[in-house]
């Protein structure tokens, strides 16, 4: 077997992949990324890998090949089923009301809706969207079933555990992550909530705290591609490998952020896509999420917005909470993506609720890849400020860093384990309690 050969077709369907599931999310035709390359996503290859004895220096690749076959094998095996499950969150079966007027909107968009109203306006729209989830709960249910008897089928004991050691250890970062901010979390909402003279429903005041509504000062009339590009000269992101969507509010920006820094990291320039690039794209999600945590920074806001101080400070804790509640809610998608009880967090302390976090979790890689950066993203920024000061992301030679992660030293590499899953989420926490409480 040719390994580099090989390394070269897994290439080209993971990327295919990507692009398919981002079709399915936007409602777009797709085909099925893996039949041009079938041998790239077979248990065939995977047992052939196995078997295969390379020389100690291919040894790294192999097992790299091995991990990513198996991978795109299971997705493969529930393409259809996630594409299903796709358009079914994309059908306009929900009539929504606002005064005279009856809109049809999918889950998908009138979860949108919710961006773009106050609090007082939600609950209507929140029992919508949490009745259309709970119809839809059986079809994620099926998927997540359907991906454990599939990665039980590939039977290859040392990929196997792999997996299971990742998905461990991204499970305890979310539990430990909630667990430690918890208190204050509900501090919080319920601060919110009485602010908004609201009835208290946890799950819906989350939503319009992760939305930093009251982040409003410093941002363009429009976000562009080239206000991005224009704030980070010495980035050189890729020309059409950025997109932004309309601005909503402030997490609209939060997220322009994390995507700017995703895009970033150029795959182009991998030398050995399996053993450089994880199947959870763990080094763009890492920097993404470094990107999107700059506009809770008041530093940042100071130097790059001009904003003053006092409104520097102000901003970013709006933006901090805006940030806490978003990881949080990827951190409880994440376990329901597991089947794991969700009733002992706030925003899931309703029954209806919780279905709505497991629905949303029926994508179960982009479950994983919401919240894969986030360990890592405290550590890597330490290592950008050592390596060029709290203007990392001004630095010239900064460019030189993204397009030569491999050799740079920087980015960091390996697998996520339990332990340091735990700890990096108290740091986070005790992060957040620093800046918030």
């Amino acid at each position: 077997m040719e390994l580099f050969a090989l390394d070269r077709d897994v290439r080209r369907v993971a990327l295919s992949w990507r692009d398919a599931l981002a079709k399915i999310e936007n409602g777009d035709d797709v085909v099925s990324p893996f039949e041009a390359l079938r041998h790239a996503s077979s248990r065939k290859t995977v047992q052939a890998l196995v078997e295969l004895k390379p020389s100690i220096l291919d040894r790294p690749l192999r097992d790299a090949l091995a991990y990513w076959v198996s991978h795109l094998t299971v997705e493969r095996v529930l393409f259809e089923r996630t594409k299903d499950l796709g358009e079914a969150l994309l059908e306009k079966k929900l009539i929504l009301r606002e005064g005279d007027r009856a809109e049809e909107h999918s889950l998908a968009s009138a979860s949108h809706r919710l961006l773009v109203r106050p609090l007082r306006a939600w609950r209507d729209i929140g029992k919508a969207i949490v009745d259309r989830a709970v119809q839809l709960e059986g079809q994620a249910q099926e998927i997540e079933q359907g991906r454990n008897e599939a990665w039980k089928q590939i039977g290859i004991e040392a990929v196997v555990e792999r997996h299971r050691v990742a998905d461990a250890s991204l499970r305890a970062f979310a539990h430990t992550l909630l667990e430690k901010t918890e208190s204050l979390a509900r501090e919080l909402l319920k601060k919110r909530a009485k602010a908004e003279d609201q009835e208290f429903d946890p799950y819906l005041v989350a939503r319009d705290l992760a939305q930093g509504l009251r982040a409003t000062q410093g941002w363009p009339q429009a976000l562009s591609s080239r206000w991005m590009r224009g704030l980070f000269p010495h980035v050189g992101n890729d020309r059409g490998a950025f997109r932004v969507h309309e601005a909503r509010n402030g997490a609209s920006f939060l997220r322009a952020f994390e995507k700017f820094g995703e895009a970033a990291v150029s795959q182009a320039k991998t030398t050995m896509f399996a053993s450089e690039i994880s199947p959870f794209d763990l080094e763009r999600k890492t920097m993404g999420a470094v990107f999107g945590m700059l506009p809770a920074r008041a530093t940042f806001l100071r130097r790059t917005l001009d904003l003053g101080s006092d409104a520097a400070i102000e901003q970013a804790r709006e933006l901090g909470i805006a940030l806490l509640f978003e990881l949080r809610n990827r951190a409880l998608v994440l376990l329901a993506h597991f089947g794991e009880a969700l009733h002992m967090f706030t925003e899931a302390s309703r029954e209806e609720t919780s279905a709505l976090y497991r629905v949303s979790s029926a994508l179960g890689t982009q479950a994983r890849e919401k919240l894969v950066g986030a360990p890592f993203a405290l550590d890597f920024e330490s290592q950008l400020m050592e390596r060029f000061d709290e203007d990392w992301f001004k630095n010239p030679r900064l460019v030189t860093l993204l397009r030569d992660p491999v050799t740079s030293g920087i980015l960091l590499r390996g697998e996520l384990e339990e332990t340091s899953a735990t700890t990096s989420a108290s740091r986070i926490a005790e992060a957040f309690e620093r800046s918030l409480a």
